[in-house]
């Protein structure tokens, strides 16, 4: 009996642990998904310190590239040249705050190599439409417009055209591209400059945070800046008030290796003179003025004041709607095949998007041949005297023979494809020139 007693009793010991680690394992696997972070797409982000590595990259790049991407070893890397004004466009400094400066100011050049590694995002909201996303880290930098301009809004920003364009191609693959949905995308105004209008209704697949956004309880942020307010009863931003530390949750964040290498701005410690880890970065408000947009302050505050446009240091920390069956334990969903397109040849990965015509001969005199793409589009030729094109609607009018390209420009990207025709004589028309001894038909 006792014997039994014994093994009842280190049965139910048994049974107590099991349950303990049970509760652990599902306490840890809860407080992961609480996090609500996961990660997709690559991009360069560690610098690589690895001598061997290093030598290796250093042998085989292209000397006259300002920027180039290579892969060793199955890993890819990206290499970010430092000349003696730093290595960002406007000369700035931040750089060498950071450590990133000419190996010899005799030569004035060296090569920083940095790894592409997966981007970590956060989520900011769920539902059935997809998953909204925020980076976790500033990427680069990059102006909000290379110029100052009279419309500096989002819609017509360079940043957008670029964050659209190149940084979506470099940091996902075809197949992870159709794992973003196109935002609709109301900007607006900036209340403190009593602007009426933030700029047009946009459709972007990757996308700046507004101040709305960036400011909203839902997503995990501190109170609005709504709720600041003057004697008057007029509200007023982060930048202009005195805060606690701390109060800017979430908004505050760092920037990567490749980041600080493109002199992402940030402030000096002032004591140790060495640069924070937390960084400026844009936001698609307008600024209090027409040459200014919004953004982030390193502690965390909301400048709704702003900085001018063609400031080359602020960080970039990009948002994007993805679909829902792309967030599968951290990574792009395997259930779902279907979702995921079968990978297109070298030529279509160069081509944005596809152009068909409704025709596959070209002729001289021959009217409204209809283009159409897979998105919205403008169209233009390259010689209107040749043939010319309804930039709505592609319909073609073919004037004379002769070469012409067709140029379709997506609305949402500023991408472009362009197709080549070859406009020759019809037949009859051939025979007319010939019997007239090369008199000109047009």
């Amino acid at each position: 009996m006792k014997k039994a007693i014994k093994a009842l009793a280190v049965l139910l010991a048994a049974c107590f642990c099991f349950s303990a680690l049970v509760v652990i394992v599902g306490a840890a696997a809860s407080d992961v998904a609480e996090q609500g972070t996961f990660e997709f797409g690559m991009y360069p982000q560690t610098r690589v310190r690895d001598a061997n590595l290093l030598k290796q990259l250093n042998a085989v790049r292209d000397r006259n590239s300002e920027k180039e991407v290579v892969t060793i070893g199955g890993e890819t890397y990206a290499s970010v040249r430092v000349s003696g004004t730093g290595c960002n466009p406007g000369g700035s400094p931040f750089s060498f705050y950071y450590g990133y400066y000419p190996y010899m100011e005799k030569y004035g050049l060296e090569t920083y190599w940095f790894k592409f590694e997966p981007i970590q995002w956060r989520v900011l909201d769920s539902s059935a439409d997809g998953v909204l996303l925020m980076a976790e880290k500033v990427l680069t930098t990059h102006t909000f417009n290379d110029g100052i301009r009279a419309d500096n809004t989002w819609a017509s920003s360079d940043v957008r055209g670029w964050l659209n364009g190149a940084f979506l191609k470099t940091a996902f693959t075809v197949s992870e591209r159709s794992f973003l949905k196109t935002s609709d995308l109301e900007n607006e105004p900036n209340l403190i400059a009593g602007t009426s209008s933030g700029g047009a209704v946009t459709r972007d697949k990757v996308f700046l945070p507004s101040q709305s956004e960036i400011t909203n309880p839902e997503y995990g942020f501190n109170v609005g800046w709504q709720d600041k307010v003057d004697d008057f009863g007029r509200p007023i931003g982060y930048y202009e008030t005195d805060t606690e530390e701390g109060e800017h949750c979430g908004r505050s964040t760092g920037a990567t290796d490749y980041a600080k290498c493109q002199s992402v701005w940030t402030h000096l410690d002032k004591l140790t003179e060495k640069p924070l880890d937390t960084c400026f970065y844009w936001l698609r408000t307008a600024g209090k003025y027409l040459t200014k947009a919004s953004g982030v302050l390193p502690d965390g505050r909301v400048s709704m004041t702003g900085w001018d446009v063609d400031y080359t240091v602020l960080g970039i920390r990009p948002m994007m709607l993805v679909a829902a069956n792309a967030v599968a334990e951290g990574k792009v969903s395997e259930d779902v095949d279907s979702a995921i397109p079968t990978e297109p040849s070298d030529d279509e990965k160069d081509q944005p998007f596809e152009v068909k015509v409704s025709a596959t001969e070209f002729h001289y005199n021959q009217k409204d041949v209809i283009f159409t793409a897979d998105t919205d589009v403008t169209w233009s030729t390259s010689d209107p005297r040749i043939a010319e094109i309804d930039p709505e609607t592609g319909e073609l009018t073919i004037h004379r023979v002769g070469t012409v390209t067709i140029i379709a420009t997506s609305k949402e990207t500023g991408e472009t494809v362009e197709f080549q025709m070859e406009i020759e004589y019809l037949w009859w028309q051939q025979l007319i020139r010939i019997f007239l001894f090369g008199w000109l038909w047009y």
